[in-house]
């Protein structure tokens, strides 16, 4: 059977104008931070029909940098998302310093075996790297990117396995000709 809570009833369903009641997709990702909108870039970029869910899609404004280190900045690049760290102030890395007591000790990353030269970091404004990864995320075509807060997800405990979810949405300005929010 499907297990479907009390506060279910006071949900909204995801819809637009422009879209039916039963809308279906292909995944539900549900928070639109640095692991879900890249996740959500890359499987619209594969075609599928995914809905991706943040509770606010404002910048995150909070006191934090980012520091990517090598192995990251080539993950996103092996997705197609290395243009999200340009443009945002950010600020290569080239490896560590240790400070104590008087002393520095410098630590570089290593050097690249194929290229000869050396692998490199990146720190920038953990905002507005968030904010590129989005922007790239609403740029596929079969993505929507939309507010809301998940309240239940839908569950068959027969094939243990989720079929769906209850939300509460918010409604944001909408660009009219793909109907995505950005």
């Amino acid at each position: 059977g499907v297990w479907r809570p009390m506060e279910a009833r006071n949900c909204v369903p995801v819809l637009t104008p422009r879209q039916e009641m039963t809308q279906k997709y292909d995944c539900i990702v549900v928070g639109a931070g640095v692991a879900g909108a890249c996740v959500g870039a890359v499987l619209g970029r594969q075609g599928r029909s995914v809905l991706v869910l943040e509770r606010n899609l404002e910048e995150p404004d909070r006191i934090v940098g980012e520091l990517l280190q090598p192995g990251g900045l080539h993950a996103l690049e092996r997705m197609g998302l290395g243009e999200c760290v340009k443009g945002i102030d950010g600020v290569t890395n080239d490896g560590y310093a240790i400070f104590y007591e008087g002393k520095e000790a410098v630590l570089p990353y290593p050097t690249n075996p194929v290229t000869g030269k050396p692998f490199h970091g990146a720190s920038f404004h953990h905002g507005r790297f968030v904010m590129k990864l989005r922007q790239a995320c609403a740029a596929q075509a079969s993505v929507h990117l939309r507010q809301g807060t998940v309240v239940e997800l839908i569950v068959c405990f027969r094939f243990l396995c989720c079929l769906g979810i209850a939300l509460r949405w918010f409604v944001l300005p909408v660009q009219e000709k793909d109907d995505r929010v950005v």
